[in-house]
């Protein structure tokens, strides 16, 4: 018994020193992107990217706009070109409720699980953002160390309760963030998703990415090649209100 209390004693001290470990790395990550004053100015954002989204192998023009408030409300509109024509999807989420478009389609509601589902990826984003070192509980967990695009990255594994897991990985050279992974859902559909990072920019006192390749279970599907930040202090609630038409 005394070999097992001891035992047991030393499994918890190692495990706490992990996380304090992950905990500093954690914070010299979040000091690499920017002052916590300038961090806070993600907890509002708007962005437009552009790139290539890859169906069927074929390569797509893709124009993606995205709104965030905090972790509970989004609006992400995504533009696909194609045969000199173009589909607009809107999906938005605004705290316990949301909302999908296709199109000049009539909007319909999400389902719960839908909702819930479209959320694990706003936590993966917030915890990219940096946001997640001022959530409470919050279990953080040093993992081994891993080659990103050719980079030597420290990666962290962020566990806050009901938002499952989420891994990012480091650049050993500058603290910045290099990829994330993890597990989401496509309308019921469970997928592996990991974004790699690349081509850091500063934005207002802010290192970003401005380019970004987004897999689903190992394969490439969207490739990122220019990303434009804006910072508004507060945004529109219509953008998160479902259309009446």
């Amino acid at each position: 018994m005394y070999r097992l209390i001891v035992c047991l004693v030393l499994v918890g001290w190692g495990i706490t020193l992990q996380a304090q470990e992950a905990r500093q790395l954690l914070d010299k990550s979040a000091e690499a992107m920017g002052k916590p004053a300038d961090l806070r100015k993600l907890q509002i954002l708007h962005y437009e990217s552009k790139g290539i989204f890859f169906a069927n192998d074929k390569k797509l023009n893709v124009i993606l706009k995205h709104w965030y408030e905090f972790h509970d409300r989004s609006r992400v509109e995504s533009t696909v070109f194609f045969d000199k024509q173009q589909s607009t999807t809107t999906v938005c989420i605004n705290g316990g409720l949301g909302w999908l478009r296709n199109d000049k389609m009539p909007p319909r509601a999400l389902t719960n699980d839908e909702i819930i589902d479209s959320s694990l990826d706003l936590y993966a984003n917030w915890a990219v953002l940096m946001q997640i070192n001022n959530e409470r509980f919050v279990d953080l967990e040093k993992l081994a160390d891993l080659k990103v695009q050719d980079t030597d990255c420290f990666g962290i594994r962020i566990t806050r309760r009901s938002w499952g897991t989420t891994d990012l990985y480091f650049a050993k050279s500058d603290n910045l963030v290099r990829a994330c992974r993890y597990e989401s859902k496509i309308f019921g559909r469970k997928v592996s998703r990991e974004i790699h990072f690349r081509s850091y920019k500063e934005f207002s006192g802010l290192k970003l990415s401005t380019e970004q390749d987004w897999y689903e279970n190992s394969k490439l599907k969207t490739t990122i090649t220019e990303i434009k930040y804006d910072f508004p202090e507060k945004l529109d609630p219509t953008l998160f209100e479902i259309p009446k038409e």
